[in-house]
C-alpha cells in the first residue's frame, strides 16, 4: 500500500510519524508534495520519505491520499487534484481498449470535504 500526502506540514508530519512508529507502512511506500521546500526537506529528513513539489506525482504514486492543506489553498489543490482524477480515469479506460465521447467526463466528481 502507497500513501501519498498532498501538503507535508505539522499536521501531515504527525500522520506519518504514527503510520511510521506503528509499522503500518515503510517510509519507502510514503509519498509527500509541498509547494514549499523547507517542508519538503524537513519531513524527508524526520522520515526519510520521498517528497516533490507535484501534486500529481503524488496521485500517480498513491493508492490513498491524504490532503493537509491549508484552507486558503483547499480550492485550488481540489481543482488540480480533480483534473488529475480525470486523466487517470481515462488513461485507465483507454489502456483496456475504450474509446470514450468527449463528455464522458462530465459528471466525474471527487469528493475532498
Amino acid at each position: 500500500m502507497k500513501l501519498g500526502f498532498i501538503g507535508t506540514g505539522n499536521m501531515a508530519g504527525a500522520i506519518i510519524g504514527g503510520i511510521l512508529k506503528k509499522g503500518i507502512v515503510k517510509a519507502d511506500d510514503i509519498i509527500g508534495a509541498d509547494v514549499l521546500e523547507a517542508g519538503r526537506e524537513k519531513v524527508k529528513a524526520a522520515y526519510g520519505i520521498r517528497v516533490t513539489d507535484n501534486n500529481i506525482e503524488v496521485v500517480d504514486n498513491a493508492d490513498i491520499m491524504f490532503l493537509s492543506v491549508s484552507k486558503k489553498i483547499k480550492r485550488t489543490v481540489r481543482h488540480q487534484l480533480h483534473l488529475a482524477k480525470m486523466y487517470l480515469y481515462y488513461n485507465t479506460l483507454t489502456k483496456k481498449g475504450c474509446r470514450l465521447p468527449a463528455t464522458a467526463f462530465d459528471n466525474i466528481s471527487l469528493y475532498l470535504p
